[in-house]
Parts: C-alpha cells; sequence; structure tokens
C-alpha cells in the first residue's frame, strides 16, 4: 500500500486549483493493490471506534478504510489538478455482495471518473472494486465536489423529505473531541480538519469535524448490532458536518424491505447523514 501520511502532506502542499478551468478535465487514474488484509489488530481497534460487535467478517464499512491510501494516493497524484484539502465528501454508495471473511486476501481497484458540472461546482467520483481472488464482493462509489464560489447549491428537498421515515427507533450518542484523532490513527485519514480545534481553523472550521466516514460507520453498527448487514446496497448522503464534540440523535424506520437512517443534530432537527439500506435480490 501507499504511504497515506506522505500522499497526504503532497497533496496538502502542492500548488493546486480548487476547481477545474473551464476547457480542463479530470485525468483517467487508477490504482490496483493485491494481496490485502486487514489484520486482526487494526480491525479490532475499528469496530471498538465504530462500535461495531466483534464478528468473523468485517464490517460492511471496512473495506473502505484498506482503499483509504489508495483514494489519497490518487487525488495527490502529480497529474491530478485539484487541491486535496477543499474537497467535500457528499455521498457514498456502497454495494455488498457478500459478507467479507475477516481473514480474506483481498484486491483493491480505485479509479476516479470524469467530473460533472453541478449547482455548486464540480463532482467527480472515486470508485473502489473489491475482489476475492475473481469475485467482485464489495464496491462503492464516493463522489466529492470542488466547490466553486459564488455558486450555490439548490436544496434537494425532494430527498430530504423521502428520507422522513416513520421512526421505529431513537436514541442519543455523544461524540467526544478525541474521536477526530482516534479515528485518524485507525483509517490513517489525517486530514487537518479533524485533528485538532488549531488545525481545523486553518481551514476555515471554527472546530474540529468528525470524519464522515466514521459517522457513517457508527449509524452501520448500530443497525448491524441488531440485524447483521449481508448482501445489501448502502446509500448515504453527507449534509451537515458533526463539529467535534456533540450530541447526536440517531433514528431509524422501515420502508418495506428498505430501511432508512438519519444522523441528526442534538435537536433531531437538522440532518448529518441521510441513508438508506436496501437487501439485495438473491
Amino acid at each position: 500500500m501507499p504511504s497515506t501520511a506522505w500522499h497526504m502532506l503532497r497533496g496538502v502542499t502542492a500548488n493546486r486549483k480548487p476547481h477545474l478551468d473551464e476547457s480542463e478535465s479530470l485525468p483517467s487514474l487508477q490504482f490496483q493493490v493485491d494481496k490485502v488484509m486487514a489484520g486482526r489488530y487494526r480491525l479490532n481497534r475499528y469496530r471498538r471506534a465504530c462500535r461495531f460487535k466483534a464478528r468473523d467478517y468485517m464490517p460492511v464499512t471496512f473495506p473502505q478504510i484498506l482503499a483509504m491510501p489508495l483514494h489519497t494516493a490518487l487525488v495527490a497524484h502529480p497529474d491530478f489538478p485539484l487541491q486535496l484539502l477543499g474537497l467535500i465528501h457528499l455521498r457514498n454508495d456502497i454495494t455488498q455482495y457478500r459478507q467479507i471473511g475477516a481473514d480474506e486476501v483481498l484486491r483493491i481497484d480505485v479509479r476516479n471518473t470524469a467530473h460533472r458540472e453541478v449547482d455548486a461546482g464540480q463532482e467527480f467520483d472515486l470508485c473502489t472494486d473489491v475482489y476475492v481472488q475473481d469475485e467482485l464482493v464489495w464496491e462503492s462509489t464516493t463522489t466529492v465536489l470542488a466547490r466553486i464560489r459564488g455558486r450555490v447549491k439548490k436544496a434537494d428537498r425532494q430527498r430530504q423529505a423521502d428520507a422522513e421515515p416513520e421512526e421505529t427507533r431513537r436514541e442519543s450518542w455523544q461524540v467526544r473531541s478525541y474521536y477526530g484523532r482516534r479515528y485518524a490513527r485507525i483509517s490513517r485519514d489525517f486530514n487537518p480538519i479533524h485533528l485538532a480545534r488549531i488545525t481545523s481553523r486553518w481551514f476555515g472550521f471554527k472546530r474540529p469535524i468528525a470524519h464522515g466516514m466514521w459517522s457513517l460507520a457508527r449509524c452501520l453498527a448500530a443497525v448491524d448490532a441488531r440485524q447483521p448487514i449481508t448482501a445489501a446496497k448502502i446509500e448515504a448522503r453527507f449534509m451537515l458536518p458533526v463539529f467535534l464534540p456533540a450530541w447526536v440523535t440517531f433514528v431509524t424506520g422501515e420502508d418495506g424491505r428498505r430501511k432508512r437512517f438519519r444522523l441528526l443534530d442534538a435537536s433531531g432537527r437538522r440532518p448529518h447523514i441521510l441513508g438508506w439500506i436496501s437487501p439485495l435480490d438473491s
């Protein structure tokens, strides 16, 4: 695996653009690493940090952690023209075709798509495929935004309205100030906005913010604890950052075979994450 810290440093310090010029396009980059294993020690630390129960398979979000060094290497590549800091994580769609054994050996492929012009700027996807030998067992699409000043993102009111399930479960969680540093050591995502008040202020945040993938993993761990996630598609929309420390509200509901979940602020009104879990047809 490439060194995440080295590529993060290179991506942060490189003189790059906050967004593409009108005539520019993103180059197509692709990385592949085989013989990847989770490692029991790191896997157990991840479970504890995100509250997943100890089981014989990887948590559904853990392959994203294994792919993190490749994501960082891609956006820090000399041919990649955008600044690493300032990119906004908007969405994550995960498809798990089957549970992945904790000790299985994986091949991980990562690539980016061309950019798309949207209301708030320019979007692109980081696509990740995970194989056991030649079997595709897991894939994800991470959608990222390069914001352009002066452009305003239109509220996705229909999607938010659709995210109001009939509530079946509600609970409050405390998100402590050190969670960002702890998750950074496990995930190797040392983006300064997650680490401390002083480093987050360098980039315009009043306090450090929780990693989006930690927040999503914490939600899915709560679901998995009651009903293990097997073959499923997971859709997550990141709405507002969680500033550390914080209290948040977790809500779930049922919609036929599909489960909906939300991570809200302490008041239970403003959304941090809107999500859906749909079982794959056998």
